[in-house]
C-alpha cells in the first residue's frame, strides 16, 4: 500500500466529521466516505492516524470494530493497538495480535514494535526474544524501536549476556543504536566482566553524532571504576576520565565527578583529586559537601594545610553548602600542622556561625591550642564544659590489681595533660585524706613525664 503523505488540513477535516456524526448520532464511516476523507486504503490509514493524534481513541475503536471484518491493512491495527496502548487495555493488544493471525494478515514493524514495548515495561525478556524469532519467520526487518525496546526488557545489571546478543543482532541487521539503545547497553555491561567495551560504545556514539547525556556519563564511569570489591584498573580508568573531561562539548555534572573523586579517595590519590577539583572548578562546577571533604581531606594527607584552609574559605565565598566535617578536617590539619593562631581563628568562627557544627571532636584541637598559646585556664574551663569528668571515665583501664589506667594514647599530649590533672583534682576533691590515703595508685598510659607539656602539675 502506498504511503499517503500525513496532511493536516485533511486531519482536521476528519475530526470535524467524526465529532459531527457523533452530536448528530449519525454513523461517522459513512459520513467520512461521503465527504471523501475515506476512499481507499491509504486514506483509512491516515483517518484512523488522524482521530488517535487527536486523542480520539474511543472514536478509532468504534471505527475499527466497523471496518475490522474488511480490512487487511497491518497499518490499520498499528493505529488501533497504539489506541489501545493509550487506553491502557494490554490484555486487548494481545488478543487483536492474535486476532491479526488468525486472518493470515501479517503484522508490520509497528504492531511488532507495540508489542515488545509490552514486553520492555514489563522486562519480559524471554517474551522479547521470542517475538524476535516471530518477526523473522514473517520477514520483518527489526528497526531501531523494536532494538530499543527489546533491550529496555533486558535492563537489568544480571542480563548483560541477552545484551551482547541484541547488541549483535543489530550489528548484522545494520541497525545503528540511538542515545536509549546506548544507555541500555551501557548500563548492562557496566556491571558485567566486557565493562571495557562500554567505552568503545561510548566513542562509537560521540562518531555518530550523539551528545552523552548524564546517564551514559554515569554507566561509562561505573565501568571505568567498577564498584564496592570489583576488580578494575584505577590507573587506566583515572587516565580515562582525565581525557573526557578534557573535552569540553561534553557536560559534566558534580555527580561525575563525585563518583572519580570518591573512588580516588578509596585509593589514597589525593594528587588527582586536586587535580579533579581543579577541573571542576575550570567548569564551574560546585561540587556536593562529600566532594568538598574529600579534596579538603587529600590536601591535609598532602600536608598542605595552608591550601586547605585556602580551599575552605573560596568554597563559602562561593555558596558551597559545607557540613561539620568539612571545617573539622581543616581544623585537624592546622592543629597537626602546630598553627595554634589558626586553629583559634576557625574554631571561634565555627562557634560564631555555626554553634551546631560543635562537638567534642572540634573542641579537642581547640584544647590543644589554648595549652600551647598559654591560657590553660581557658583549656580546662573548655575541657570541662565538654567532657566533665566523662573522658578520663571513658579512658580508664584497670587490670586486676593494677593501678587505675587513663588510656591517653589517642589523645594528642596536650589534651592527655589537661584530662590527667581535672583527674587528679576531681579525685582529690570526692576523697577524704583517709581514703585519699587508701587510693589507687594512677598513672598515665601513651606518655612518658617528659612527653608532657611543661607547666602542668600533677
Amino acid at each position: 500500500m502506498p504511503a499517503l503523505e500525513f496532511d493536516p488540513e485533511r486531519a482536521e477535516g476528519i475530526v470535524a466529521a467524526v465529532k459531527e456524526a457523533k452530536k448528530q448520532q449519525l454513523g461517522a464511516l459513512d459520513l467520512l466516505r461521503e465527504r471523501n476523507l475515506i476512499t481507499d486504503e491509504a486514506s483509512t490509514v491516515q483517518a484512523f492516524r488522524a482521530l488517535r493524534l487527536a486523542g480520539l481513541h474511543e472514536e478509532v475503536m468504534t471505527l475499527f470494530a466497523k471496518m475490522e471484518d474488511t480490512t487487511v491493512s497491518p497499518e490499520i491495527y498499528a493505529e488501533q493497538m497504539a489506541s489501545l496502548d493509550s487506553l491502557g487495555l494490554t490484555q486487548d493488544i494481545f488478543e487483536l495480535m492474535d486476532s491479526m493471525r488468525k486472518k493470515n494478515v501479517t503484522p508490520n514493524v509497528s504492531c511488532y514494535n507495540r508489542i515488545m514495548r509490552i514486553h520492555a515495561q514489563n522486562r519480559a525478556t524471554r517474551s522479547a526474544f521470542q517475538l524476535l524469532d516471530d518477526m523473522q519467520e514473517n520477514a520483518v526487518k527489526p528497526d531501531v524501536h523494536t532494538y530499543d525496546f527489546a533491550l529496555g526488557s533486558c535492563n537489568s545489571r544480571k542480563k548483560w549476556e541477552n545484551i551482547i546478543t541484541l547488541l549483535d543482532a543489530m550489528q548484522v541487521d545494520g541497525v545503528q543504536l540511538n542515545s536509549s539503545c546506548y544507555r541500555t547497553v551501557m548500563h548492562g555491561l557496566s556491571y558485567s566482566q566486557y565493562h571495557e567495551r562500554c567505552y568503545d560504545l561510548y566513542v562509537q556514539m560521540r562518531e555518530n553524532g550523539i551528545s552523552p547525556e548524564e546517564h551514559h556519563l554515569c554507566d561509562l564511569l561505573r565501568a571505568l571504576f567498577g564498584e564496592e570489591g570489583q576488580p578494575r584498573d584505577k590507573e587506566k580508568a583515572m587516565q580515562t576520565f582525565q581525557s573526557l573531561v578534557e573535552d569540553t562539548s561534553v557536560k559534566f555534572s558534580e555527580v561525575h565527578f563525585d563518583i572519580a573523586i570518591s573512588m580516588c579517595e578509596k585509593e589514597g590519590r589525593w594528587r588527582e583529586i586536586l587535580s579533579l577539583a581543579t577541573a571542576m572548578g575550570g567548569r564551574g562546577i560546585i561540587p556536593h559537601s562529600m566532594t568538598c571533604n574529600a579534596v579538603l581531606k587529600a590536601c591535609v594527607q598532602l600536608g598542605k594545610w595552608e591550601v586547605a584552609l585556602k580551599l575552605l574559605v573560596s568554597m563559602e565565598r562561593d555558596g558551597t553548602e559545607l557540613d561539620r566535617i568539612a571545617y573539622l578536617t581543616v581544623l585537624t590539619a592546622c592543629e597537626r600542622a602546630r598553627k595554634w593562631d589558626e586553629v583559634l581563628k576557625l574554631y571561634a568562627d565555627i562557634e560564631e556561625r555555626f554553634p551546631s557544627f560543635v562537638n567534642p571532636d572540634m573542641r579537642l584541637p581547640t584544647i590543644a591550642a589554648l595549652c600551647e598559646v598559654g591560657r590553660e585556664d581557658e583549656a580546662i574551663a573548655l575541657y570541662r564544659e565538654s567532657f566533665g569528668s566523662a573522658l578520663a571515665r571513658q579512658q580508664s583501664r584497670r587490670r586486676g590489681n593494677d593501678p587505675i589506667v587513663l588510656d591517653a594514647r589517642r589523645l594528642s599530649r596536650q589534651v592527655a595533660g589537661i584530662m590527667m590533672r581535672c583527674a587528679l583534682e576531681d579525685s582529690a576533691k570526692s576523697a577524704d585524706a583517709t581514703a585519699a590515703r587508701a587510693a589507687k595508685p594512677m598513672a598515665l598510659a601513651g606518655f612518658t613525664p617528659t612527653g608532657l607539656k611543661a607547666g602542668v602539675d600533677f
